[in-house]
């Protein structure tokens, strides 16, 4: 649920989130820009002690303004020191401070944090550079992407007077222990009894979020379908014009083998062992082109052809088990061939 326009909500922005006090609620945090949906802003970092980071090498950060809660609405694990507090983390402080996520530490601490509390230079005087307070799990600021290295600051931080203008948009985040759309129309009385004039954008689940995300992973995945649909139709019509083709251009053949003995069952196995063969190849083909391109194909389509492997056997599989029952009715018509009449018709 998005606030937007602070008005007399930027004065109790983070005093918000504790009169949500009523069944069904877990937790309940805030958050400028959901992590799902988009990165946030970003800024160079650099850690105060460390060598100057070296050129031509990317060295940015996300940040992002929460509340306490939010942690405990999306399950973020602390993993090192300790996590924002109002208490102590407040406007009347000189220097801010920031809780990293994990991704954050394997890029600008070496991987692990440190005993003392690493400060980052982002001003002159020491007494005003940010402390790193604390490290998080690291969540995903976009779906399509790892995580990036990111810094949460504290809304408490942010004076009041500041509020209204460096917050132009927050999104309450919460934690039901139910159906969250149960909640949706008591989140909006409460909100409405903060203030009422101030515009609630449409809620949502954190489902329809990512939903709305892969909106369109969705259609090209219908497209992708569709057309390798059409192409399978294509192929086994080929496939079955082909074989109707060649069991008509052999007939001769077929006629003398059941002269001489051969069962209808070793003519319909006859068949089908060439359709096999040939259907087979052609899936090896494929299989062997699809590895030496997966570089020019992943630009349209992303696949792991490790992860995958068992996908294509299996999709070789179907295209093989396609290919002979498209090629079974020619095949049945030439065993059900008279060889008298085959011979007397050549």
């Amino acid at each position: 649920m998005e606030l937007t326009n602070w008005r007399q909500l930027s004065d109790r922005g983070p005093d918000l989130v504790p009169c949500l006090d009523f069944p069904g609620v877990r937790a309940a945090g805030l958050i400028d820009i959901l992590p799902i949906e988009s990165w946030g802003s970003n800024s160079e970092v650099h850690i105060a002690g460390q060598p100057p980071n070296p050129k031509n090498t990317e060295t940015l950060a996300e940040s992002r303004m929460v509340s306490p809660g939010y942690y405990d609405v999306f399950g973020i694990p602390l993993r090192a020191g300790r996590s924002l507090s109002a208490f102590l983390d407040g406007p009347k402080n000189k220097a801010a401070t920031a809780l990293v996520n994990q991704a954050f530490v394997a890029k600008f601490l070496h991987g692990s944090f440190p005993g003392a509390t690493p400060h980052i230079d982002d001003h002159e005087k020491p007494e005003e550079k940010t402390a790193i307070v604390g490290v998080t799990g690291s969540v995903r600021q976009d779906l399509r992407q790892p995580a990036l290295a990111e810094m949460d600051y504290l809304i408490d931080e942010i004076p009041l007077k500041d509020r209204a203008t460096t917050m132009s948009a927050m999104v309450l985040v919460v934690r039901s222990a139910g159906d969250p759309k149960l909640l949706i129309p008591a989140l909006t009385n409460a909100l409405r009894e903060v203030d009422p004039t101030v515009p609630l954008a449409d809620p949502r689940t954190v489902s329809d979020a990512v939903a709305d995300e892969l909106a369109l992973e969705r259609m090209e995945g219908w497209l992708f379908g569709i057309f390798a649909a059409l192409a399978l139709v294509l192929a086994l019509v080929g496939l079955y014009g082909l074989v109707s083709h060649e069991v008509e251009l052999s007939m001769r053949d077929i006629g003398v083998r059941m002269a001489l003995g051969a069962s209808r069952d070793r003519i319909l196995s006859m068949v089908l062992k060439r359709v096999a063969w040939m259907v087979g190849a052609g899936a090896v083909a494929g299989m062997l082109l699809t590895i030496f391109a997966r570089k020019t194909i992943g630009m349209v389509i992303y696949f792991d052809t490790q992860k995958e492997a068992g996908g294509f056997l299996l999709l070789a599989l179907g295209l093989l088990l396609a290919g002979l029952a498209a090629a079974t009715i020619p095949a049945v018509r030439a065993a059900s061939v008279d060889p008298m009449r085959a011979l007397r018709s050549e």
